[in-house]
């Protein structure tokens, strides 16, 4: 966007349209960005995890600056998730509505189109798979199934949704299937009877979004990034 467009929907909105947008316009915050940077991200990025509060009355600036870390993060290779919780949302109310809010906000940026995105949990899979010879992606999606952070049923549906990727499956019904389960969809129900009964090669346990799973999956979900090779998350 240009300039003159993004003042004229920050005036007209009161936020940034987007990070990148964000970012240009940033004032005053070369410190806090060149902090992260050297601390934060290493940090990260060495299996650590941080929790921030960023506090200002209505109107100062908090949805534009956490654009703009967003934005620093994703330069440098960390995926990202942006969660909105403006009036009338409250997406950290219940652990299975956070999962399938962070799921589906999961931001990478495409080997092939550094300067895009894509968003969710199985585009970051697909993007991870992307490149590789299938033996190492295979390889890759092995030592998933296997890492002992990922809760047994989740890393199964990663591991079947990373072969459908392989076998080039993607937007066929076995996969959509998966996609939904992998996001903990309302809308597209999936019954597991059935989906084994179709698919006798899937591995088992494969499972599906509970309250009393959720807060194994919500961890397994944050565990698989570094798993799949990516530096670490910021949400």
């Amino acid at each position: 966007m240009q300039p003159s467009e993004i003042l004229a929907h920050l005036a007209e909105i009161g936020t940034p349209p987007d990070p990148d947008s964000a970012f240009k316009i940033s004032v005053g915050l070369e410190q806090t960005i060149q902090r992260l940077q050297m601390e934060v991200f290493p940090f990260l990025a060495a299996g650590g995890s941080e929790l921030q509060f960023v506090y200002a009355p209505y109107g100062r600036g908090k949805s534009h600056f956490l654009r703009t870390i967003e934005k620093v993060a994703s330069n440098d290779d960390l995926v990202t998730a942006y969660i909105d919780c403006s009036t009338g949302k409250s997406p950290f109310r219940d652990i299975r509505e956070t999962y399938n809010i962070i799921a589906n906000a999961l931001t990478v940026r495409p080997k092939d189109d550094p300067l895009s995105s894509v968003s969710g949990v199985t585009k970051v899979i697909e993007e991870s798979l992307l490149d590789l010879k299938e033996d190492k992606a295979r390889s890759l999606l092995e030592r998933v199934q296997i890492d002992s952070h990922l809760a047994p049923d989740f890393r199964n549906l990663v591991y079947a949704y990373g072969m459908s990727v392989l076998k080039n499956e993607v937007g066929q019904t076995l996969s959509e299937d998966l996609e939904a389960l992998l996001t903990a969809s309302s809308t597209y129900r999936v019954t597991l009877g059935n989906l084994y009964r179709a698919h006798s090669e899937l591995p088992r346990p494969i499972g599906k979004l509970s309250r009393r799973n959720a807060g194994l999956w919500l961890r397994s979900l944050l565990t698989l990034l570094q798993s799949l090779g990516h530096k670490g998350t910021v949400i």
